[in-house]
């Protein structure tokens, strides 16, 4: 099932963003498990991943692997990212809601 949802709202983060599609989609950020890629966009100051999953995936939550230089806490520079992951565990931003909810949210717009 081809999906396409929020992987990310912070703005310090995906300003500057080095995406180089195809990314990497792996579940639970296992690197060595490449479970398919993704497609990333910036979207309205989020990040948006479109990608193929099974039905049995669509309770995960999806969210971003990247790397970055940093002077200051909180602070984002050359952002490269790398990896999109399903996982079972809420993304860091509770904001970032399940597939299967981004999916019913979107058919109600």
């Amino acid at each position: 099932m081809k999906v396409k949802v929020i992987v990310e709202k912070d703005i310090s983060i995906i300003k500057d963003i080095e995406i180089n599609n195809p990314i990497k989609l792996t579940k639970d950020f296992d690197r060595k498990q490449t479970i398919g890629s993704a497609t990333v966009t910036k979207e309205n100051n989020q990040l948006i991943a479109e990608f193929e999953i099974n039905e049995m995936d669509l309770d995960l939550y999806p969210a971003i692997g990247f790397q970055y230089k940093s002077t200051e806490e909180n602070k984002y520079n050359d952002v490269k990212l790398y990896e999109v992951s399903i996982c079972t565990q809420r993304n860091q931003d509770k904001t970032i809601k399940p597939i299967r909810s981004q999916i019913k949210q979107s058919k109600t717009l």
